[in-house]
Parts: C-alpha cells; structure tokens; sequence
C-alpha cells in the first residue's frame, strides 16, 4: 500500500511508494506494477496493491491481473 508515485504513459506500469526505498533504474521512486491491459490508478492517489512479486532487469514488480487487485 502507498503513494502512485508515477503513471507510465500509454504504457500498463505505474510505481506505488511502499516505504521500500526502491529506486528503478529510469529514477522512479517505488516499487513498480504492471497492470497489462487495466487502466492504471491516477498518479498521486493512494492504493493497496494485490498481485505476484517478480523481478524485471533485477528490480521488483507487481503483477496485477484483474481490476480487484487495488482498491
């Protein structure tokens, strides 16, 4: 749960503050979450993030699946 921090436009990924200290490599602070074709949340909004934890170039992402997994 946290801050959108960051809404990649045109793009299915946006960052969720989580107090993790996690900064990808592009500079974006949080932890990232791919939504595939979901509409991502507004940016400065505050979400609960559900999804599988993965790894992309050594960094950890959210996985969503469904529009149940934030609220």
């Amino acid at each position: 749960m946290g801050n959108v921090t960051y809404v990649s436009p045109g793009s299915p990924y946006y960052f969720v503050w989580m107090r993790s200290g996690c900064v990808d490599p592009a500079g974006y602070a949080g932890v990232g979450v791919r939504c595939g074709s979901l509409t991502p949340p507004a940016q400065g909004t505050y979400r609960i993030v559900r999804g599988v934890c993965s790894f992309e170039n050594s960094y950890p992402v959210v996985l969503n699946q469904t529009d149940g997994d934030w609220w």
